[in-house]
């Protein structure tokens, strides 16, 4: 029977098929002459029925350029994927006057790369394409060669007709630090700075009111919205997190200014033991006079053996100023939050790391 079918429907392909222009005019196939004649209801939203006529299209009009589907009462277009494949040189597709109810059905003919016409006029779907940019450039997506819509020439599109280039990123660095210069500055700095700030915060004052000055300011800001979890942080009162602190007068209270409001603050933190393999810095801005830069890292506080107490995680923005034969910060910005799992047993591994060092030299 099957066989039976497709001798008259090659029958009525070859009535339809023009030469010249090679095109097959596949409209109103229901009322087709050749197939009532034989007894042949064609049924173009029939997946069995489909499939026999696309693969005796491709047997036969493999080079096929044009193809005319109107008129035929297609709802969907899933059985006609194997247009892609079948007839790839396909240039003119008409589907008008259907019942193609959504535009989203013309993306599972996406792939016809070739295609430049397309007749879509007639269809449920058209009348409801009401953003005629947005519809032009979804079709162009699915349709990369396509320049005429239901007998309109469409715009061309933009391009910009720039040389290619391919351009190789520079490599991923851990820290930036510029010139050996600035590197062993901001090393240096780091180095003395933390060596007094850890350890017993009784004596963090004495130590580090040098490294401050009258012009210096400082803030602190605790987050807690980073979706870790952890030990309270005794020390949130002095927060200056603009999220939580909304009154313009607190806000400002909490900047600190000058040495001795500064060294003052820092006493309230816990004893500290910061892992100095965790640092990761950027040098922002080098002038002859000033140093600007960012450090990321962990630290982990309470007396104790390194990694004993809470992690946490922190972001410090130092800005650093000339001062005789050194530097003193003008400007210290410190964010602290609680570190995640992961953060957290690496920083343990470290800071063991890090001790059998410290005991080794």
């Amino acid at each position: 029977m099957e066989e039976d079918m497709s001798a008259v429907l090659l029958q009525s392909l070859a009535v339809r098929f023009e030469t010249a222009t090679r095109s097959l005019n596949l409209s109103d196939m229901f009322n087709d002459q050749v197939l009532q004649g034989q007894g042949v209801r064609a049924k173009m939203s029939e997946v069995n029925f489909v499939s026999t006529l696309l693969s005796l299209i491709g047997q036969h009009c493999p080079d096929l350029q044009a193809m005319d589907l109107s008129n035929n009462r297609i709802h969907h277009l899933d059985m006609y994927k194997d247009i892609l494949t079948l007839c790839p040189n396909i240039q003119v597709l008409n589907l008008s006057c259907n019942q193609i109810n959504s535009m989203a059905e013309l993306e599972k003919l996406q792939g016809m790369n070739s295609l430049t016409t397309l007749v879509m006029d007639g269809n449920p779907a058209c009348q409801r394409s009401q953003h005629v940019s947005d519809y032009l450039s979804k079709l162009r997506d699915l349709f990369p060669a396509l320049q005429q819509l239901d007998g309109q020439q469409l715009p061309e599109p933009v391009k910009f007709d720039l040389p290619i280039q391919i351009v190789r990123l520079p490599p991923i660095l851990e820290s930036y630090l510029g010139t050996d210069e600035v590197k062993g500055l901001v090393i240096t700095f780091l180095e003395q700075y933390y060596r007094m700030f850890d350890g017993d915060p009784g004596t963090r004052g004495e130590q580090l009111l040098e490294a401050y000055c009258e012009e210096s300011v400082f803030s602190l800001c605790v987050n807690t919205a980073t979706g870790t979890r952890g030990p309270q942080f005794n020390y949130i009162n002095q927060s200056r997190n603009l999220l939580r602190v909304s009154d313009s007068g607190k806000r400002m209270s909490l900047l600190m200014k000058g040495r001795i409001d500064i060294v003052h603050a820092l006493r309230s933190f816990p004893h500290t033991s910061h892992l100095s393999s965790s640092f990761r810095v950027d040098v922002m801005l080098t002038t002859p006079t000033i140093t600007a830069f960012v450090v990321y890292g962990l630290f982990s506080e309470g007396v104790g053996d390194f990694g004993s107490g809470p992690f946490r995680e922190f972001t410090r923005t130092f800005i650093l100023a000339s001062a005789g034969n050194g530097v003193v910060i003008i400007n210290d910005q410190f964010s602290v939050r609680n570190a995640g799992a992961k953060t957290v047993q690496s920083a343990r591994d470290g800071f063991s790391s890090q001790q059998q060092q410290q005991q080794a030299g």
